[in-house]
């Protein structure tokens, strides 16, 4: 079998963790297609939507600095059961977006925003984050653990 690449997005000289990326339905198209989230310890966050091989500037959906660095993020169902989000760990804290679109009056150009659902404030620095449906819960849930050791599960603002 043989491999070649189709898509590439350089993102400079931002430094990322291995959880930076995240892949989902983020703006809960109705085609289902899928968007790629990156983020940086530098608190940048981007959100792709690749149309075609090889990048153009439409692909970049959104760009914007969240001000504190950005540790994890998670594509879920963190909000409700219908609408996928994106839950972004930061080292004291979890934010969970949903991704909004819009036009301008008159253009056929679209525009994104996120849209903050909830925060949750942590009092130990994270690490890393999961996500699933603990104790058996029917949505799902966020798991953080903290760099001592700690555990806690978020669980959705209804």
């Amino acid at each position: 079998m043989r491999m070649k690449e189709w898509w590439e997005a350089k993102d400079g000289s931002s430094e990322s963790g291995e959880g930076c990326l995240a892949i989902g339905n983020l703006d809960n198209a109705v085609d289902g297609s899928m968007k790629i989230a990156s983020a940086s310890f530098a608190g940048l966050l981007r959100i792709y939507n690749p149309q075609q091989p090889h990048y153009s500037v439409e692909d970049l959906m959104i760009e914007t600095h969240l001000g504190i660095p950005i540790l994890q993020l998670a594509a879920g169902r963190f909000i409700d059961a219908k609408h996928v989000a994106l839950a972004v760990l930061h080292p004291r804290s979890l934010n969970v977006y949903s991704l909004a679109s819009g036009s301008a009056t008159g253009s056929k150009d679209t525009f994104f925003k996120l849209l903050k659902a909830y925060e949750h404030t942590l009092n130990r620095p994270a690490s890393s984050m999961d996500q699933g449906r603990f104790g058996g819960v029917g949505h799902e849930q966020l798991c953080i653990m903290s760099m001592d050791g700690h555990i806690v599960i978020i669980d959705q603002v209804c």
